[in-house]
């Protein structure tokens, strides 16, 4: 019975303790950021890397022969460096014709516009897919243009997305030879920040 009366004693006073609640506080920091949308060039992070047959430099053609004709000339892989938006972007693949601001009133002999035909890659950021073709001939602006919406961020890294597989540089269909002066073209990959 003194056993059975301990027990009873040890339950109660048990009973008796008041209970203390679990408790938790938190004390925290909140870390927030923002980012700007932004596009550039250069500093390549991921995608498809360098390699000795793309080249970035610009190219200069030599539009005369010994009997100051141009056969036309095609160059290949050429790139336009790692261009990077950080979020969708608007996207323009762009050609100008080779022309130069001389004249002459012998159009029969003379020309001071040399076309261009690209094929790219690159023509999947514009909705055209690989093995997008530009072409002036026929423009009478001189340029030709493709321009597309990205869904989001991307990088075209240093080779068939960022550059031109084949620039070719057609000849005069008449033969003519290039008028005296400097001429410039382009081939362009713009990317704009949306």
């Amino acid at each position: 019975m003194k056993t059975l009366f301990a027990a009873v004693s040890a339950i109660g006073l048990l009973a008796s303790t008041p209970a203390f609640a679990q408790t938790s506080a938190t004390g925290e920091i909140l870390l927030s950021a923002t980012v700007d949308k932004a596009c550039g060039v250069g500093n390549h992070k991921s995608g498809a890397a360098s390699d000795a047959a793309w080249d970035q430099a610009d190219i200069s053609v030599n539009l005369a022969n010994a009997n100051g004709q141009f056969a036309g000339q095609t160059f290949t892989n050429r790139s336009f460096g790692n261009v990077w938006c950080n979020g969708a972007a608007n996207v323009t693949l762009s050609v100008g014709a080779l022309t130069s601001t001389s004249s002459s009133a012998d159009t029969s002999s003379f020309t001071n516009r040399f076309d261009v035909v690209v094929v790219t890659d690159a023509g999947v950021y514009v909705g055209a897919g690989q093995d997008a073709t530009l072409s002036t001939v026929g423009e009478a602006s001189g340029v030709k243009s493709l321009t597309g919406a990205t869904g989001g961020a991307f990088e075209t890294g240093l080779r068939a997305f960022g550059g031109a597989d084949s620039i070719q540089v057609v000849a005069d269909p008449s033969n003519r030879r290039a008028v005296a002066g400097d001429y410039n073209g382009y081939v362009r990959f713009t990317a704009t920040a949306i």
